[in-house]
């Protein structure tokens, strides 16, 4: 059992937080030119609960959000896309579980299947992105008019690697989800070295046009039938340690394009999560922070999909006192983290703004240790009433197992 985990008794009155607030928010929810490089993270041991001692001068002040700037936005569409319809660009939180973009940008359409508008990216963030059709008039329609792959695969994130000199992306949509139909591709292959010993890296995502790939033993990469056009090359690591890196390149129709890039190691910092809680929140209750790296509880969620939380590895904080959690934990230098509390799981009891959407809170990891200083609000939507459920579990219990 992993021993971040909260232990329960077998007999226990426990809050509606406790277990997750779900049903709460059930009824409550309404030779390639390089772009740049971030560091990603690396696996590390469990997190200390760093010091027990309270900030001084403010008791819990905010830390300052990361600077952000507009890029501009430019795309082909296929011939066969609905002329009636809207292309948006949709910018995505890594944990968006219900389809709720941070931006979503309807683009403007220029003429000769080019669209194009603006969206505002923080500086040194590697940015999960989209391209949809959907009107949002529809709930189950959602994933329907998403961009596509061939005959079978849903475009489910791009990336873009925020770095000073790139201005704007200029992406290909290979075909609809919806609207099927065959489109001009060519084949692009790679390798992947540590630059500081020259081998090669095996396992590195590496992920073009929303289609994830990873080297093999010798640091190769192979993609067949990706849209022709220019594409960006984005890499990074599951377990971090690397820098990721981006690189653009021009795959020609029915050709081949190569790129060689190399990511370089990373040295881990130690940064303490130091949040303000609800007074309403019971002392029992166990305390997480969910992030979009490794040690922050991110791991492979399935085939074409990048690390998102998982419920069995969020990082657990110490209680110092009710209304008061810490936890420590080593990350990698300059990575770009998004991150947000949870009182539950990664769809239930989370950080909540006044309009119900979950507070995703987003850093820069700096070069020195350095403390994170946050409140949060509330555990759910506002005007909702707390109730408390006392909950018999059966004799054979394992002790220490969670209970949601």
């Amino acid at each position: 059992m992993n021993p971040l985990f909260k232990l329960f008794p077998p007999l226990k009155v426990i809050t509606l937080a406790t277990l997750g607030i779900m049903l709460l928010a059930a009824c409550n929810s309404a030779s390639t030119p390089v772009e740049g490089a971030t560091p990603t993270a690396t696996p590390t041991g469990v997190a200390s609960p760093g010091p027990t001692s309270t900030p001084t001068a403010t008791p819990f002040p905010q830390s300052a959000p990361l600077p952000t700037r507009e890029i501009a936005v430019r795309v082909r569409v296929p011939e066969n896309t609905p002329a009636d319809e809207v292309v948006y660009f949709m910018i995505r939180p890594f944990m968006d579980w219900s389809w709720s973009p941070e931006q979503r940008v309807a683009l403007n359409n220029e003429g000769n299947g080019i669209w194009s508008g603006a969206a505002s990216v923080e500086e040194g963030a590697l940015v999960q992105y989209i391209y949809d059709r959907w009107d949002q008039q529809e709930w189950g329609e959602f994933t329907t008019s998403l961009e596509a792959h061939g005959e079978t695969v849903e475009i489910d994130t791009r990336f873009l690697l925020v770095t000073p000199g790139v201005t704007g992306v200029m992406d290909v949509i290979e075909t609809w989800n919806d609207h099927r139909a065959p489109a001009s591709t060519g084949r692009l292959t790679g390798t992947v070295i540590d630059a500081s010993t020259g081998r090669p890296l095996m396992d590195a995502n590496v992920t073009v046009g929303g289609i994830h790939t990873a080297t093999d033993y010798g640091g190769n990469f192979t993609i067949n039938g990706i849209a022709a056009g220019e594409q960006r090359v984005t890499v990074y690591t599951n377990l971090g340690g690397y820098t990721p890196v981006a690189a653009l390149t021009n795959v020609p129709e029915s050709g081949d394009a190569s790129v060689h890039l190399e990511v370089r190691p990373v040295q881990m910092v130690p940064v303490t999560f130091d949040v303000a809680l609800p007074d309403e929140t019971p002392e029992e209750l166990g305390i997480s922070v969910v992030g979009s790296v490794f040690q922050l509880g991110a791991r492979a969620s399935g085939y074409n999909r990048p690390l998102k939380g998982d419920n069995f590895y969020f990082l657990q904080m110490e209680r110092i006192r009710p209304n008061h959690a810490r936890a420590t934990v080593e990350l990698p230098e300059n990575a770009y983290i998004q991150y947000f509390y949870t009182s539950g799981s990664f769809t239930h009891g989370v950080d909540k703004r006044d309009t119900g959407s979950t507070v995703y809170r987003t850093m820069v990891v700096s070069g020195s240790a350095e403390t994170r200083y946050e409140e949060v609000k509330s555990w759910r939507n506002i005007g909702a009433a707390q109730d408390t459920f006392k909950v018999q579990v059966p004799p054979n219990t394992t002790q220490g197992a969670p209970i949601y």
